[in-house]
């Protein structure tokens, strides 16, 4: 800290806080594969494939079969078809017995080494005179949940249709109420809606196909969702900066709260994937070694995606790690007189991120009516933070007046 003896001007200096950082990653470059509903043999399977990013490439799906010494590709399986929705890939063909325990996954087409992980498809026998139940969506309070009915082949090949009731607690569901719907969306599929799950609504669900023959029963209960992740540390000037500082020998972490477990939380930094175990028995999840992951750059965007049962769709929140700059050598101005209320003695730092706390000392006496402004600069994202005294007084004489850059966060 440089600093002068008072006398008919003042001289200014500011001292930098050093602050510090650590992390470990396991990468995936293209993103999430998983099976959508249940995966029973001779119908219909539905793979979803998620980019964490968009990658500008057709998706290929690949597969092996249990004994198989090679991966092929879905294109020209008999059915097979692809789609796409909100950012995410679907894979849909009818699954014959030899795709059990077969493996899969999802690539860029034109980049055999951007892919997912490899996901096992276990196909399930429908078993019964009646068929299977299944749920389709989150069971979640307030919500339209849907349960899934797949006929046997008993059942579909009947030369009559002798009606379906679902049940509710041995109770039959009156569909006429209001509070329910069935969709027939083919022979092999039929779907009943209900409609605002309440409490009431819990229980066993079952479907009797004809007098004396039902479905295996399932069990609906609420899940709950998670809060919405947030990101930690974050200063004062986050919303108008959006970044988390990155110091070496300081966490990162992104938050959520409660939520039906488990609850998958993944964090998104450039082409990396990060997941975590928990912290402190909560549902904190943290990036250790951050400062040297970040590798010199000086801005870098970051998302926590947040998923449950309670969830279709991912909480999502978005942020940039920050690299610290110390900021401009402080610009020193001075009147050649400091005395009086109308003379300014004024400390400035340029190019800061983040903005810095500026302190005015006497000696070792801090001034309380110092005046600091933050200007951010849209451009090159940093601030000019300027630290101005207005008023002066004649028992300075003689003393020395410093400027401090005060450290804007303490590592834990």
């Amino acid at each position: 800290m440089v600093s002068k003896w008072i006398t008919k001007g003042v001289q200014f200096a500011v001292r930098f806080a050093v602050l510090c950082g650590y992390i470990s990653a396991a990468m995936n470059q293209y993103g999430t594969i998983s099976v959508e509903g249940p995966a029973f043999t001779n119908r219909e399977v539905t793979l979803k494939a998620t980019p964490f990013y968009p990658l500008g490439c057709d998706v290929e799906w690949r597969y092996i079969m249990e004994d198989g010494t090679q991966f092929k590709t879905m294109d020209g399986v008999n059915g097979a078809s692809t789609c796409c929705e909100d950012g995410s890939f679907f894979l849909k063909w009818k699954a014959s017995l030899e795709y059990n325990k077969a493996d899969f996954f999802a690539g860029c087409s034109t980049n055999k080494t951007i892919k997912t992980d490899v996901i096992t498809i276990n196909l399930r026998d429908i078993v019964g005179s009646c068929g299977a139940l299944e749920i389709l969506s989150p069971v979640v309070r307030g919500a339209d949940v849907k349960l899934a009915y797949f006929p046997s082949d008993l059942y579909i090949h009947r030369k009559t249709d002798t009606g379906r009731t679902w049940t509710h607690n041995l109770q039959d569901i009156q569909l006429q109420d209001g509070s329910y719907e069935e969709r027939s969306v083919s022979k092999y599929l039929y779907i009943l809606t209900i409609f605002n799950f309440k409490e009431k609504d819990e229980g066993p669900y079952d479907l009797k196909c004809n007098a004396d023959s039902k479905t295996d029963s399932v069990h609906l209960h609420m899940s709950e969702r998670p809060s919405y992740p947030v990101f930690d540390p974050k200063l004062f000037d986050f919303n108008t900066t959006q970044c988390i500082y990155v110091y070496a020998g300081s966490d990162f972490y992104c938050n959520t709260e409660n939520g039906t477990e488990p609850v998958q939380i993944v964090i998104l930094l450039g082409q990396n994937s990060f997941v975590h175990g928990e912290r402190n028995g909560g549902k904190g999840y943290q990036i250790d070694n951050i400062h040297q992951q970040m590798g010199g750059l000086s801005r870098r965007n970051v998302t926590c995606r947040v998923s449950n049962a309670a969830l279709e769709t991912p909480y999502e929140v978005h942020g940039t790690l920050c690299s610290v700059e110390k900021g401009s050598p402080p610009v020193l101005s001075v009147p050649e007189f400091l005395e009086g209320e109308n003379s300014s003695a004024i400390c400035e730092v340029r190019n800061a991120i983040p903005a810095p706390l500026l302190e005015i000392h006497v000696d070792n006496v801090l001034l309380g009516d110092v005046q600091q402004k933050d200007l951010f600069n849209e451009s090159s994202h940093t601030f000019t933070s300027t630290a101005k005294v207005t008023k002066s007084n004649n028992m300075w004489n003689g003393k020395r007046m410093c400027c401090i850059r005060r450290r804007n966060f303490r590592c834990p």
